[in-house]
């Protein structure tokens, strides 16, 4: 099993954890053929309060992107919204995902 953590400062200490884990921006343009499969997603902390964005989805931010989540595990992540994913788009259409055997442990979000 492969971790993606944002852990990145001290170990344990979730106060200096990277803001996402995974960030698509805009410019990306990810769709459907944009594959992630078999990771866990953890220690997200999405609480930077100065940058639009910056308190959502802690272990992944999609900007208009669509990705397809094949097998993953979100754990311990968390934001003032979308603890463990945020997907931003003006309209529906520009910002979907495909979810395929995809588990929330632990997330939280205020």
């Amino acid at each position: 099993e492969t971790v993606l953590s944002g852990d990145i400062g001290t170990p344990g200490d979730p106060g200096d954890n990277a803001y996402h884990v995974l960030y698509h921006p805009e410019e990306l343009a990810l769709d459907s053929s944009a594959v992630l499969d078999g990771f866990t997603i953890t220690g997200g902390k999405a609480d930077l309060v100065d940058y639009p964005g910056g308190v959502c989805g802690g272990g992944m931010y999609n900007d208009h992107s669509s990705p397809t989540l094949n097998n993953i595990t979100f754990v311990d992540n968390s934001a003032e919204n979308g603890g463990a994913v945020w997907v931003s788009a003006p309209y529906p259409e520009e910002a979907t995902m495909a979810l395929n055997n995809v588990s929330f442990v632990g997330n939280s979000a205020i």
